[in-house]
């Protein structure tokens, strides 16, 4: 099986990555699996009509979400979070007390990198296997290093220390990549205390949504980054679907006592005319619209 995935670098330059891994036992290594050998990733140059090897186990195996093209001073360049898994599960870990003997390659690391476009070209063409990034910030099994998002001036990451529960938002300079911390936010002040706690961040609009549960199933979810919206849900059977600007998105069912006559609804606050609108069907949220279906 050959899965690919593109990552559009500039006009010139694709990277490709994917796995030739086999589901079936005869013909795959689990161990081999485990260890990435399995995983590739090429280089496309587009006007050369030539692809190159990437060598780097960070590229083939770390990039998980983010390896962001951008444009400063009309030079393009990459900035690359590398990490291997969600940031529940390195948490996790974290508290069931596993060590960096514990893995394959005894050592696991987190890190925000950035590079020109035409460096980390230059350095795959020839076959580099470490290549030379300029590492921003990095941890290991203590605290998790995450992208957040970016503007025309910052880049933004957060790291969060498991020993402490605090969670800081840096910014990255883009010319100068000079750091800068912007915002501490303690986190998981009071999980226990709640039947549901969970931490959702929204990496599109820079947010970081906490959720919890409290008593009668009232839900409260607050924004701890910008903090600009903290909303009460008091339904039991009602979600939150998203947030487009000023507006919050919920939807809601309810049916009879015999289960019959059921109905699906959309509700959408304004937070700050505080109006609401009730719509019957399903919404999707797409780049900022929010779709009504009946």
């Amino acid at each position: 099986m050959i899965i690919i995935f593109a990552i559009i670098l500039s006009e010139k330059y694709v990277l490709l990555r994917g796995s030739n891994y086999g589901i079936d036992e005869e013909h795959s290594d689990k161990q081999k699996d485990m260890l990435g050998e399995y995983e590739y990733a090429m280089l496309c140059d587009l006007e050369g009509k030539k692809q190159y090897k990437i060598n780097d186990k960070r590229v083939i195996l770390g990039i998980r979400d983010y390896f962001i093209p951008y444009i400063v001073d009309g030079e393009g360049y990459i900035v690359f979070e590398e990490a291997y898994m969600e940031d529940w599960e390195l948490e996790y870990l974290f508290e069931d007390g596993v060590k960096k003997e514990d893995f394959i390659s005894d050592d696991y690391r987190e890190s925000i990198n950035i590079i020109s476009i035409n460096k980390f070209a230059e350095v795959v063409k020839n076959g580099y296997k470490v290549i030379p990034f300029k590492e921003i910030h990095k941890t290991e099994l203590t605290s998790w290093t995450r992208y957040f998002g970016m503007d025309e001036e910052n880049i933004f990451f957060r790291v969060k220390n498991f020993e402490s529960k605090v969670q800081d938002i840096y910014s990255i300079n883009k010319k100068t990549l000079k750091k800068r911390l912007v915002k501490s936010i303690k986190m998981n002040k009071d999980k226990e205390q709640h039947s549901y706690y969970s931490v959702w961040h929204d990496i599109k609009h820079m947010n970081i949504y906490e959720r919890k549960i409290v008593e009668d199933n009232i839900k409260i979810i607050k924004e701890l980054y910008n903090e600009n919206i903290n909303i009460t849900l008091d339904n039991e059977r009602e979600g939150l679907d998203g947030l487009v600007d000023e507006y919050v998105i919920t939807s809601f069912w309810t049916e009879d006592s015999n289960g019959d006559n059921y109905k699906d609804y959309v509700k959408i606050k304004n937070t700050k005319a505080g109006n609401i609108d009730l719509y019957e069907g399903l919404s999707e949220i797409i780049n900022d619209n929010v779709i009504l279906f009946n």
